[in-house]
């Protein structure tokens, strides 16, 4: 008998389990995408590479750990060439930076620089 029980107790909360998440996933999609939103207004790769460029992780440079090479080098400053160093400090860039932003630290760019300004900056780089 208990086990009667305990078999329709456990449909009964798989069904309000099932119900309860179908219509939470019909609500959250039904809420349409803020158009002035930064992101609304790029594609899906000029996203991709706005998180990639945001968590510091592109092949650039982070290739050598497939590779298992060296870190890459920023030959001018003798640095380590990181996301950061493009987008701010390295002179290399200085020109290009300049014709689409001016950021002085990461947290300034990715706040303040909208996502389509920083794209196209990558866009001009040689590599």
């Amino acid at each position: 008998m208990f086990f009667v029980f305990a078999c329709a107790y456990c449909i009964f909360v798989l069904f309000v389990c099932f119900y309860f998440f179908s219509t939470l996933i019909l609500l959250v999609g039904s809420f349409p995408i803020n158009s002035n939103s930064p992101k609304a207004q790029l594609t899906r790769q000029e996203q991709t590479l706005c998180n990639r460029l945001r968590i510091g992780h592109t092949y650039l440079t982070h290739s050598y750990l497939l590779k298992d090479e060296d870190p890459p080098i920023c030959i001018p400053h003798n640095s380590l060439l990181t996301v950061e160093h493009i987008l701010i400090s390295c002179i290399d860039f200085d020109i290009i930076r300049q014709n689409f932003y001016t950021a002085s630290n990461l947290k300034d760019l990715f706040h303040n620089i909208h996502p389509k300004h920083i794209i196209s900056c990558t866009r001009h780089w040689p590599y």
